[in-house]
Formats: structure tokens, C-alpha cells, sequence
């Protein structure tokens, strides 16, 4: 595998088989991730609390199946995306309630946009072609996410569960991200400028403002 390095296009990096190995292994998570969140959102998408709820999550249903054709393209050994990844077996069991919808968006969907961000200045070609889009989209996710934490906070009867619902998929997601999003080798050939435990100390950071920001004054 190559990637494009410096201001000439024409000078190539090759990478090692470890390197284009973790890097097969990272995107095929994103796209385990994306395959899970596109099964709860359909699910939920005529159940939504209210019409724009169903709207927007109906939307992103389309955009994550996007995004998933278009990695699925990134992949050097197709073989690799029939493996089933175990750390994505919890992520797989429908949301039961709304509340674990958004907290979900907010965590799962949160650490695969902000990957692919650290991702976007790769110059790896199968992916700058279209990251930006996928990028674009995603935070579009996020601000959907933002909005209806900020809404359920808001409400006494939504607050407390959802606060549990968010620091329970964040468990999730720390206990299983170093095999989720190998970075080592990805981090040495400078595919990335962030380790996975450097991106989730950012996450947590920025959910955790967002839950203070939206309870203050309540």
C-alpha cells in the first residue's frame, strides 16, 4: 500500500505490512461501528420521539451507508471485512430506549468522526478523495446528538437515565479501544498525529463538557 507524502504527488511512501495491517484493522471498525449505528437508527427511524427526530436519524441512516461503501473500497484484503469483530458484539444489541440512541451518536459515532479527522491529512489516496464528505456528514451527526443530549438533560424525567446511558457506552468503548483502533504503527508512519488513547481522553473531555454545559442551571 501507498501513500502520497510531501507537496509532490509523485513521491510515494510504501507501507509495511504492519502498518497497512493496522490500518485495515482501524477502518474496518469504523466500518463495524457505522454497520451497528446504521441498524439502530433504521430501527428507530419510525419510532423516533418526535417527526424531525425520525427525519434526521432517516438521514443519516443514507449517509452511513455512504460512508460505508466508501471504506469498504479502502480496504487492501477484502477478506478481512467478513471478520466478525468481537469488541463490537455489546454495540450490536439494538438501543432499547432514545436516550440510548443519542448516547451512542454521541460516543460510538463521536470516536469514528474524529479517527477519520485524524485521518483526513493522511494523504493516503482511497480516502482523501472522499473524507471530507464523510467528515462533513458526521458532524452533522454530532450537532443531531449535541441537540437532543441538551434536550433530554433538560428534562427530569430523561436526565438521569441518559447520563447512565452515555457513561455506559463510554465504558464500552474504553475497555475496547486499543483493539478497536490500533495506532502504534499508524502513529510511527505518521498516517496519524493522534494515539487512540490521545483521541479518547478528547472525547471524554468534550461529552463531559457538553453533559456540565447542558445541566448547569438546571
Amino acid at each position: 500500500m501507498t501513500i502520497k507524502t510531501g507537496s509532490d504527488s509523485a513521491i510515494m511512501k510504501i507501507l509495511d505490512d504492519s502498518t497497512e495491517q493496522e490500518l485495515n484493522s482501524l477502518i474496518r471498525s469504523i466500518i463495524g461501528i457505522k454497520h451497528a449505528l446504521t441498524s439502530h437508527y433504521t430501527h428507530w427511524c419510525i419510532k423516533g420521539p418526535s417527526l424531525g427526530a425520525s427525519a434526521g436519524i432517516s438521514a443519516m441512516v443514507q449517509e452511513e451507508n455512504g460512508h460505508i461503501a466508501i471504506l469498504k473500497r479502502v480496504i487492501t484484503n477484502q477478506n478481512e471485512l467478513q471478520q466478525d469483530n468481537a469488541s463490537l458484539q455489546g454495540l450490536k444489541q439494538k438501543p432499547e430506549n432514545w436516550s440510548q440512541v443519542i448516547a451512542n451518536i454521541l460516543v460510538f459515532d463521536g470516536i469514528a468522526y474524529r479517527v477519520l479527522s485524524d485521518l483526513e491529512d493522511s494523504n493516503y489516496e482511497p480516502l482523501e478523495k472522499n473524507i471530507l464528505k464523510i467528515i462533513k456528514e458526521e458532524k452533522f451527526h454530532q450537532l443531531y446528538g449535541c441537540e437532543w443530549a441538551r434536550l433530554l438533560i433538560s428534562s427530569d424525567n430523561f436526565r438521569e437515565s441518559f447520563i447512565y446511558d452515555v457513561q455506559k457506552a463510554m465504558e464500552h468503548l474504553k475497555e475496547h479501544s486499543e483493539t478497536l483502533f490500533p495506532s502504534e504503527e499508524l502513529f510511527k508512519a505518521g498516517i496519524i498525529k493522534k494515539k487512540t488513547k490521545d483521541i479518547l481522553m478528547e472525547l471524554e473531555g468534550e461529552i463531559k463538557s457538553i453533559l456540565y454545559e447542558f445541566t448547569v442551571g438546571i
